[in-house]
């Protein structure tokens, strides 16, 4: 494991932290020595466990709440002096022949969207207003194979709210960019997301590809752009699939 000096005693936000990505990327930071706030996207039991650490505070809210936002980036900027980082795993997940557009109920539709695009502008907007006081930190969106290359691990939901996130992110880098702020996105593979070692009916030309990253070698790339070795990367969507 790349060890990045510069992120100990940091701290970040990740949404969507009971996905197997999120999941992995509270991991890899607390393995940072990042003070980690773990935001799920389903609202947890008091038995539930979000993270094999016992280092991440947890949140227990929805993550879509406006208050709970406001909320949470307060308390971490009071508990550690601001917010360097926000991973935004949280949205859509794909299921294996997830539903195509003449199947998709407008429930499942609404639930995407909201998910995964409402609450990453509700969490950009939110942490941003925190580092653009500071004048530095760094947002990492975590989008999807299925965005580039559709797959069968995937439904149209998740294809296109995860896709809209790369837009997100490229504008955000811009606007953001004079206040020394970085905004990247990380795609991962659909198979790692989903959970599934392997996708039915994969396409003859991708046959001989490389296997896609798992969700650890993912949230390893997180903390590459999270690091100062990043420095001069912004507006960038890195691959985690073939």
């Amino acid at each position: 494991m790349a060890c990045y000096s510069d992120l100990k005693g940091h701290s970040a936000i990740v949404t969507g932290a009971d996905s197997r990505i999120g999941d992995a990327v509270v991991r890899e930071l607390e393995a940072q020595k990042m003070w980690v706030t773990a935001v799920p996207a389903e609202l947890p039991t008091e038995e539930a466990t979000l993270s094999a650490s016992a280092l991440a505070d947890k949140v227990r809210d929805h993550l879509t709440d406006v208050d709970t936002v406001s909320r949470t980036c307060s308390q971490v900027v009071g508990k550690y002096g601001g917010i360097d980082l926000l991973v935004h795993c949280a949205g859509a997940q794909p299921a294996v022949d997830g539903p195509q557009i003449t199947d998709i109920s407008d429930e499942r539709w609404r639930g995407a969207v909201v998910s995964t695009m409402r609450g990453a502008f509700l969490w950009s907007q939110g942490v941003l207003r925190h580092m653009v006081a500071r004048r530095r930190g760094c947002v990492v969106f975590i989008a999807a194979e299925a965005a580039r290359n559709p797959t069968y691990a995937a439904g149209i939901d998740y294809a296109s709210t995860r896709g809209a996130l790369t837009g997100l992110a490229r504008h955000l880098a811009r606007e953001m960019g004079p206040h020394g702020i970085r905004v990247n996105v990380v795609a991962v593979a659909d198979a790692a997301a989903a959970g599934v070692s392997s996708l039915p009916r994969l396409p003859a030309y991708l046959s001989w590809a490389t296997p896609p990253a798992s969700p650890a070698e993912a949230a390893r790339l997180v903390a590459f752009l999270a690091s100062g070795a990043a420095a001069y990367i912004t507006g960038v969507c890195l691959d985690a699939f073939r």
